[in-house]
């Protein structure tokens, strides 16, 4: 009988282990070839694509495709009158998850912005005797007239809605872009 020493039995191993086909497509001695073939390939490919896309959008093969449309949103909030009383009105628009707020200014126009601060989401409240907007979570104050930034955090004016008034009611409007 014959006894195979450890090294005999390590080198036996690893030489099976070389002559194994592991699933692996591609030699090892061909790998870098072939992943530079694949890249170049792909690159080829795309640039291909744009080209055909390009010269298709040229002549207005997508006109009706991608075309955006404009929905105008719309919300009856309140009456003129109870709105004269507070000086204010809180909302949902143009969800029923998103807070506004609508406001009567002195000169008896009507303003309606978002009632999320731009910083961190924090409500906004109207302080009538410093004609602002005010959010409480980190100072933030904003214009009534315009939802522009005065002092604080914000970084963005507040977003604003169209305001109606017809037949007595007070109407707010979004315009949304959808494609």
């Amino acid at each position: 009988m014959k006894t195979i020493s450890k090294r005999d039995q390590k080198t036996s191993r690893q030489r099976d282990c070389r002559n194994k086909d592991f699933g692996y497509p591609v030699r090892q001695s061909s790998e870098h070839r072939s992943c530079r073939r694949g890249f170049l390939g792909f690159l080829a490919g795309f640039a291909g694509i744009s080209l055909v896309l390009n010269q298709l959008e040229k002549f207005n093969f997508f006109r009706n495709t991608f075309k955006a449309q404009s929905v105008s949103v719309s919300k009856q909030v309140v009456r003129v009158e109870e709105i004269e009383k507070v000086g204010y009105c809180l909302f949902r628009f143009p969800t029923e998850h998103d807070p506004a707020i609508l406001v009567k200014l002195t000169d008896g126009d009507f303003r309606a912005f978002s009632q999320q601060c731009t910083h961190l989401l924090c409500p906004v409240v109207y302080q009538p005797e410093k004609a602002r907007l005010f959010c409480a979570c980190h100072k933030g104050s904003f214009r009534v007239t315009d939802g522009s930034v005065i002092a604080g955090s914000p970084r963005k004016p507040l977003p604003r809605f169209l305001v109606e008034v017809v037949d007595g009611w007070v109407y707010v409007k979004e315009e949304l872009e959808m494609s």
